[in-house]
């Protein structure tokens, strides 16, 4: 039989791997929904596929679809992400994170029978102190300490609501930060990659020892996968790859890589980087107790060196092209400065 699945924010990086996942599977047909265009998975030309332009927060349109193609799954990606942004100007995060979620969950009250999984962030827990040895669990209290994990965090809860008040079936999960192939050039690693062969300063904010679990998104896609067609309806997951780099760390790393690769002494690169004052509400350590996911990391296996030599060397090869992306979007241009340490 024939599953259907509506996969939404398939012109972003983690939903454009999920769908590359789900094609591994038989019998299925992927709608991809998404405001924007998604030119790489358009050029895949593959049969089970459609791509559906639309923005989650235009109710109508949205029940329209869903009506239509009569999905068996809906998994949310779809969000507005970049902390920066969402201080700068929070309307959008609000529009998406949240009245996109209630837009679903409302269509859902009469469409029991779609299974509904929602993306979320560990951001929505808040901050950890840097040499306590705690960790986000399920039944943490959230915390936001910015717009943009405030309004996902608020998602989340009408999600647990949902669940509750009207027995839906519905799956909540929590990745730590993602990395890999494709990411956008104002996110952390690929920004520190691409600053540093273009030879450009590479701004670490206040000391650089915030701390973040990094997941290689692969990774990630194939957990989300799993607790799709395994979760039982109403849980939780938080995914994490207990791999906790301070961002100061992670930039040495990248760069060591890049020394050796590009045959450049690392002190040359080292002189790149450059302190600046410190992100208002800036969280300092994530961590996250990834237990809730064990039983579904039977074959799965961490490796964070040959990851981000993997992302590394697709962000060598694809240097010229991610320059141009750079250039033509006017607000990377005005504020690359602040990097994005989700």
């Amino acid at each position: 039989m024939m599953q259907k699945h509506l996969v939404t924010g398939t012109a972003g990086f983690i939903a454009s791997h999920y769908v590359e996942e789900l094609l591994k599977l038989k019998n299925i047909k992927i709608y991809c929904l998404d405001k924007k265009k998604n030119n790489y998975l358009e050029s895949l030309k593959n049969t089970k596929l459609s791509f559906i332009k639309c923005d989650i927060t235009n109710l109508k349109k949205l029940k329209n679809i869903i009506t239509k193609i009569k999905p068996n799954y809906i998994v949310n990606f779809a969000a507005e992400t970049h902390v920066d942004k969402s201080i700068e100007d929070s309307k959008n995060f609000i529009g998406t994170n949240i009245k996109g979620v209630f837009n679903f969950l409302e269509i859902l009250k009469k469409n029991k029978n779609i299974r509904f999984l929602q993306v979320s962030t560990d951001e929505v827990y808040g901050s950890l102190k840097l040499n306590d040895k705690k960790k986000f669990k399920i039944g943490s209290n959230y915390s936001p300490n910015n717009p943009y994990s405030a309004s996902k965090a608020s998602g989340d809860l009408l999600v647990k609501s949902y669940f509750k008040t009207f027995n839906l079936d519905l799956l909540l999960c929590n990745s730590s930060n993602n990395f890999g192939e494709r990411q956008h050039p104002e996110k952390l690693i690929p920004l520190v990659i691409n600053q540093a062969l273009s030879k450009k300063r590479i701004p670490i904010y206040g000391t650089g020892k915030n701390v973040r679990d990094w997941i290689y998104v692969k990774n990630n896609c194939k957990i989300i996968k799993k607790i799709l067609f395994k979760g039982k309806p109403g849980s939780q997951f938080l995914i994490g790859a207990n791999n906790e780099i301070s961002n100061i760390t992670l930039v040495k790393k990248i760069l060591k890589v890049l020394s050796k690769k590009l045959s450049i002494k690392y002190k040359n690169l080292e002189k790149l980087i450059d302190y600046i004052e410190d992100r208002k509400g800036h969280d300092l350590r994530y961590s996250i107790d990834n237990s809730s996911i064990k039983k579904f990391l039977k074959k799965e296996t961490f490796n964070f060196k040959n990851e981000i030599t993997r992302t590394i060397d697709f962000n060598i090869s694809n240097y010229k092209e991610i320059k141009k992306k750079i250039t033509n979007e006017k607000w990377f241009n005005i504020k690359y400065k602040n990097l994005d340490t989700r």
